[in-house]
């Protein structure tokens, strides 16, 4: 077992989020939600109004016509995708670094993080109902557990995770809780409680690959996300395949074999748009998704 204190001091060096988003995360979290609050937590903050208006008007957003008010910008864009992108941003300088205890490139972690933001807005429209605005963000928080793992744990606990699963029996979750005592998804609920994240969101991220006694909606669509990420090629690393995954979510939300491949060609293309925006190359286990 590794001694907690080590896992604990690693998040208190964490950059912390910035006062922004902390704000519009709680906004959304709230039954109360309005664009007009939405609005004013924005446009206070004169870089991240530039930003949006720049984001609301770029081909990336599909835009079609010219957008020069925050409050249009926010209809558009949405307070759940504006999130988003200053999480992606933010954590694009957290999650950069050396997780080869993972087997991951210096990028790796983020890249799938994004990805499986990205299939959350390509998984959208093959839903009956509507997909809150704080899935975005559980995606791209999900697998950060694996950051503080990768930093704190001893390199020969590593290794005898990796020699537990290399035999193929059980999940990376298993190998880390029979090692370590706890996971990277507890890790990660964890780092989600110190930055003060909606309570919705650190339970997402605690049981994204837990079979659940009862359906949790927002689990369900980022525990599809993080398969999706996968078979787009993006956050192989020592892992591979070998996660958790509750079998019962694709017959809860409807999903076809089909529409699942249909998810995963989008994914693919939006996640190479992404990389072409930030100036990073694919990596070598990315996928098509064709």
């Amino acid at each position: 077992m590794m001694a907690r204190e080590l896992v604990t001091g690693q998040i208190k060096r964490l950059r912390p989020l910035p006062p922004t988003a902390l704000r519009l995360a709680s906004l959304l979290a709230s039954p109360l939600y309005s664009i007009d609050e939405c609005v004013t937590i924005i446009k206070y903050d004169e870089a991240l109004a530039l930003e949006v208006l720049t984001y609301a008007n770029s081909a990336f957003s599909g835009a079609q016509r010219q957008i020069s008010d925050i409050r249009s910008a926010v209809i558009r864009l949405g307070g759940g995708r504006i999130l988003k992108e200053i999480l992606s941003r933010h954590l694009k300088t957290v999650m950069t670094g050396d997780l080869s205890a993972y087997g991951y490139s210096e990028t790796e972690l983020w890249r799938h993080s994004v990805a499986a933001a990205l299939a959350i807005e390509s998984l959208g429209p093959f839903l009956m109902g509507s997909i809150s605005g704080l899935a975005f963000t559980a995606a791209l928080m999900h697998d950060i557990g694996k950051l503080i793992l990768a930093r704190a744990a001893p390199k020969e606990t590593i290794t005898r995770i990796w020699a537990i699963l290399s035999d193929e029996t059980c999940t990376c979750e298993q190998a880390e809780k029979e090692i370590l005592g706890f996971t990277h998804a507890d890790v990660g609920a964890e780092i989600m409680v110190a930055w003060k994240m909606p309570e919705c969101i650190e339970r997402c991220v605690r049981n994204h690959h837990t079979m659940l006694a009862q359906a949790d909606p927002l689990t369900d669509c980022v525990s599809v996300a993080n398969v999706v990420a996968k078979s787009v090629g993006q956050g192989i690393g020592n892992e591979g395949m070998c996660f958790g995954y509750d079998s019962r979510v694709v017959d809860r939300m409807g999903l076809t074999a089909e529409i699942f491949e249909r998810i995963c060609v989008q994914t693919a293309d939006r996640m190479r748009e992404v990389l072409s925006f930030f100036e990073i190359e694919p990596g070598p286990d990315s996928a098509s998704g064709r």
